[in-house]
């Protein structure tokens, strides 16, 4: 009793030691998980914790990889790989969605922690150990976290670079479109035109037609067409008579020599 008792009292004691820390948020355990006394698998444990059991998140470090909590009145570090928060009549987990349910990023210290939560652990004497194991520990995680973040940022770059590719071609795509209806106005508009002067041509050329009729020397021309009509029926009719002439000579003559 008093294993469990003494972490109590001491965080009691140190309510305010992390002012970093947000408010706790509820989440729970999706398997027996150990709770270690930093964000680590080379830490000593500090307790289990059984599956499904609530637990209280004050923080995470950088990539939501460790958390600290609270559960069962013992503090210290657990995976945040093996916690969940509901959502929706389901769970989802801690290190997805850490960043959208505003878990806190912080960071850890061998010394202000274990001062502050584990006095009376066994192995709290040997925290200067720890302290350079962690510090070391620390330089390979900052190190590796400074390689997420390039890697991170090469992915950002070749998204970016992907949707400038996409806009451009988007772009092009649409100046191709524009380039086409303005080519198929055009050749509407041509097409349009030459029936337009087609029309206007041929308008002219019934105008001139109507005009020409209407000048003097179409009106003489007409009269003319006119006067040889009348002169062919005239040179007709007297053909005919003079042929009625000879005929009627012609049976006179006969009559005579009859007689």
């Amino acid at each position: 009793m008093r294993q469990y008792l003494m972490p109590l009292a001491a965080a009691l004691m140190a309510g305010t030691a992390l002012p970093s820390t947000a408010s706790a948020q509820d989440a729970i355990t999706t398997v027996d998980l150990n709770m270690r006394a930093g964000p680590s698998t080379a830490f000593p444990v500090v307790d289990v914790i059984p599956d499904s059991a609530p637990v209280d998140v004050h923080g995470c470090v950088r990539g939501y990889s460790w958390c600290d909590v609270t559960a069962a009145g013992s503090r210290g570090w657990v995976s945040a790989s093996y916690l969940s928060y509901a959502r929706g009549g389901s769970y989802v987990p801690l290190a997805v969605y850490g960043a959208e349910y505003d878990v806190p990023i912080i960071t850890f210290s061998v010394g202000s922690y274990w001062d502050n939560y584990y006095r009376g652990r066994p192995w709290y004497a040997e925290r200067a150990r720890w302290r350079d194991r962690w510090q070391e520990n620390w330089r390979d995680i900052r190190r590796d976290d400074r390689a997420e973040r390039r890697e991170e940022r090469r992915e950002n770059r070749a998204d970016r670079r992907e949707d400038r590719i996409d806009r451009r071609e988007t772009r092009r795509e649409a100046v191709q479109e524009r380039r086409e209806r303005v080519q198929d106005r055009r050749r509407e508009n041509r097409v349009e035109r030459r029936e337009q002067r087609r029309d206007i041509q041929e308008r002219r050329r019934e105008s001139r037609m109507e005009r020409r009729d209407r000048t003097p020397a179409a009106r003489a021309e007409r009269q003319g067409r006119q006067s040889l009509q009348q002169r062919s029926r005239g040179d007709r009719a007297s053909s005919g008579r003079s042929r009625e002439g000879r005929v009627e000579r012609g049976d006179r003559g006969r009559r005579g020599r009859e007689g």
